[in-house]
């Protein structure tokens, strides 16, 4: 991991606020209490809110009608990534994470398998994806450290945060690649409804409060780290290494 530490038109009802991660986050508009820490940066709630609002805004610019909207993401534990976890919540797309610690034909498989329309990397992401038939051209890429992306993020910045119409508890957010100890890695499905789930009822079984923060060491296209930073868009904040 790097030494960096570290979501369109009216606003469309989400049944039960708490029953998607993209209602979760609705509901924390205009909370000015902290929601994502860095190394060098603290971002708001309502900041979270609303850089997850503009991905999910360049995400719809650049979804293609013919293919399962699923967004990949290699990039280590940066805030980028809750952001896009957050992004993917409001959009209705599905986060794939990356496992970067593969190569070559088994990566190649891996992101082949999940049927990408984007991958969301920086330049070392995507040199480790050099010369892979991954069945994503390289004009789909998205890299955050390109001198371009800040501006077309920005551009999706002034609508107010909405969750797509057709978000529900059963909409998939995560497709997680398991460990692979009983053989080939299998990509797990993870509806919003189940994530917010579990993000309640954990908050409660430790008896998680506001003014904690979760600490995220583990690499973030792992279940046990995604879902405790991915899946908390209410209280407690999230920080990640």
């Amino acid at each position: 991991m790097t030494s960096q530490v570290p979501a369109h038109a009216a606003v469309v009802p989400v049944p039960g606020r708490d029953e998607t991660i993209a209602g979760l986050l609705l509901a924390r508009l205009g909370d000015d209490r902290p929601g994502l820490r860095s190394r060098d940066r603290t971002w708001t709630w309502d900041e979270v809110v609303r850089e997850g609002a503009a991905r999910a805004g360049l995400a719809r610019e650049l979804r293609r009608a013919d293919r399962p909207f699923h967004i990949g993401v290699l990039l280590d534990n940066v805030p980028e990534y809750i952001l896009w976890l957050g992004a993917a919540a409001l959009g209705g797309a599905t986060i794939v994470g990356i496992n970067p610690t593969r190569t070559g034909a088994y990566l190649e498989q891996e992101v082949r398998h999940t049927d990408l329309q984007l991958i969301v990397t920086d330049a070392a992401g995507a040199k480790l994806l050099d010369g892979l038939d991954i069945g994503v051209p390289r004009d789909r890429f998205l890299l955050v450290d390109d001198g371009t992306y800040a501006s077309r993020v920005a551009a999706h910045a002034g609508a107010e945060p909405a969750a797509d119409p057709s978000v529900t508890p059963a909409t998939q957010l995560l497709l997680l690649f398991t460990s692979g100890t009983t053989g080939a890695s299998k990509a797990a499905r993870c509806s919003q409804g189940r994530l917010a789930e579990l993000g309640r009822n954990n908050s409660a079984k430790y008896d998680i409060k506001r003014d904690e923060i979760s600490y995220c060491p583990m690499p973030l296209f792992h279940g046990n780290a995604s879902w405790r930073c991915g899946r908390r868009p209410s209280p407690p904040a999230a920080a990640c290494a």
